[in-house]
């Protein structure tokens, strides 16, 4: 048994997670934006903010959030190369998952393996700092 596919079921759940809080402030902020630019055309014309604005809004704010839920997902492949990336593994993880689904076998390939598992024995998955939204 690979010891690393656990591993790496903890990274793509801890990304999936991530992905969409990182959306939903997203969603958040642009909304926001949005009312507050029709706000200010609205209030330019002398005119009094709808209610209808405000619960548009934030009936809109929450349906994209609820979307942001639904449609993110973090696959394997993408866990790994993340994993690679964060915990500095040089591709480690990527190239044992795509030995073991080709089939290779050989000495190479399980020094690769067990190089892996033991880098990853080390990781910790609560430690890891996940990507915030820039900009």
């Amino acid at each position: 048994m690979n010891l690393t596919e656990p591993f790496l079921k903890g990274v793509s759940r801890r990304l999936s997670r991530n992905r969409p809080a990182r959306g939903s402030l997203r969603c958040v902020f642009f909304v926001g934006m949005g009312i507050l630019g029709l706000g200010i055309a609205y209030l330019s014309q002398g005119l009094e903010i709808p209610l209808w604005l405000y619960l548009g809004g934030g009936l809109g704010a929450g349906l994209l959030c609820l979307l942001c839920y639904g449609v993110s997902t973090t696959s394997r492949r993408q866990a790994s190369g993340f994993a690679d990336r964060y915990f500095d593994l040089k591709d480690g993880l990527t190239s044992s998952r795509s030995f073991a689904r080709n089939g290779c076998e050989g000495a190479f390939y399980e020094l690769q393996r067990r190089q892996t598992e033991e880098a990853v024995k080390g990781a910790s998955l609560y430690q890891m700092q996940l990507p915030f939204p820039k900009g």
